[in-house]
């Protein structure tokens, strides 16, 4: 291959000693519970290889926190906030591989009823919340949470009919005849203790469907959801159409709630965004809190790349710390300007060591592992690591280890010899 071919994909692997690339069948990763649960529906999303609705919402949006729940130990335990819903492990000392090890929190419960969950079966007393559901969060006419709470004991509409109800901010349900064109009907009915409510068909077959999922290393076509109500939770109320504003545009909006997230269906948006998860993260944190949520820590940090003597590009990091967990994106720069690759981190921080997994979105898919020890003295800051990598190549796949040495002077700035590059990278 000419030679500058050649170097794009020695820096594809190389460029991220910190951050680095590589296929998407490497070895196990050292992701914790709550970022492989992320990654498995919002990852594909993040890079663009999937055009849908995020579950839980971009990481660089999340806020880590400790929260109050008297069944934890010490009481408490750890919550990450997404646009979408609440990621949190209530009970670290269960199976940490069962799918509701980690859980998003019956968030719209508490939002419609007005108790506040702080353990097993101990709540605080609030007013539900007038905040909208769907739509500008300025819109006066959309229904609000404290709607939604004022139609749970609506009887089911029966099996198979066509959903026309509608209905305003203040809770009056009115029959629509002209939204029987929509076509959605009453698809499943769920009847568990305090719960007899329909599912609208255009949610019955999202919360059903297949798609691009993140699953242990490698990005495969899967049912989005390994059970249908695991993001979800059971229906609340039944679906109905509302009219709220999108940008300033009054529309007409399919919404039901569910325990744990409420859903919308807007016709007229493009496929695969016309089912969308509403922000009830941003909402019930709001809500609990009286303010936003707060922006977590963030750090950028850039990586000057040499091997033998020669710099080859530059490295350049942004994270988001969800607790000691930084997530971020990366891109790679040649020293004569031109982009090379890029992609996404999660890495394990504590005092003198990473442990991070590393995913390659461009110019092609890819995983690696890195392990980075230094130390950090008067004389300044040193360290060595590895980054364990697997290639697929033209002439199949390819695996290694690359080593490398750092110093830094702030931490915020380092200067990475590379020991080799991996001469598979160098076959014509």
């Amino acid at each position: 291959m000419p030679g500058r071919f050649r170097l794009r994909f020695a820096l594809a692997v190389v460029s991220l000693m910190v951050f680095g690339l590589l296929p998407m069948q490497a070895a196990a990763s050292p992701l914790n519970p709550m970022q492989r649960t992320w990654m498995r529906t919002d990852y594909p999303v993040s890079n663009g290889q999937a055009a849908r609705t995020w579950m839980w919402g971009p990481q660089e949006n999340a806020y880590a926190t400790d929260e109050q729940y008297l069944q934890s130990p010490d009481g408490e335990r750890e919550v990450i906030y997404y646009d979408k819903a609440r990621m949190e492990v209530s009970h670290p000392d269960a199976d940490a591989n069962s799918i509701w090890y980690v859980t998003n929190g019956l968030l719209v419960v508490e939002l419609v009823s007005g108790r506040m969950q702080l353990g097993d079966s101990a709540f605080d007393e609030r007013s539900p919340a007038e905040v909208n559901v769907a739509g500008d969060l300025n819109d006066p006419a959309g229904p609000t949470y404290a709607t939604i709470g004022t139609l749970l004991g609506e009887h089911p509409i029966a099996d198979g009919s066509t959903i026309t109800q509608r209905v305003d901010r203040a809770g009056n349900v009115t029959h629509d005849p002209s939204l029987a064109g929509q076509g959605v009907t009453a698809a499943y009915r769920v009847q568990v203790p305090g719960i007899d409510h329909q599912i609208a068909s255009v949610f019955w077959e999202f919360m059903h469907s297949e798609g691009l999922v993140w699953d242990d290393g490698a990005i495969t076509t899967e049912a989005l959801f390994v059970n249908p109500f695991y993001a979800t939770g059971y229906p609340i109320a039944e679906a109905y159409w509302a009219e709220v504003q999108v940008d300033g545009v009054a529309r007409d909006v399919l919404m039901q709630c569910f325990q744990r997230r409420c859903l919308t269906y807007t016709p007229g948006n493009e496929s695969g965004w016309q089912v969308e998860a509403g922000n009830v993260g941003l909402h019930y944190y709001q809500w609990r809190y009286g303010e936003e949520r707060p922006s977590a820590p963030k750090l950028s940090v850039v990586f000057n790349l040499s091997y033998d003597g020669e710099m080859l590009a530059s490295t350049a990091t942004h994270e988001t710390f969800l607790g000691e967990v930084a997530v971020g994106n990366w891109e790679t720069i040649t020293t004569d300007g031109v982009g090379s690759s890029h992609g996404m981190l999660i890495a394990d921080h504590t005092l003198g060591s990473i442990d991070a997994i590393i995913f390659q979105d461009w110019p092609f898919p890819g995983i690696a592992t890195l392990a980075f020890t230094y130390d950090i003295s008067s004389a300044g800051v040193y360290g060595e690591g590895t980054l364990s990598w697997s290639a697929y190549l033209p002439a199949g796949i390819q695996s290694g280890t690359v080593s490398f040495s750092a110093t830094s002077s702030s931490l915020d700035v380092w200067d990475i010899e590379l020991d080799e590059i991996p001469p598979v990278l160098f076959t014509d």
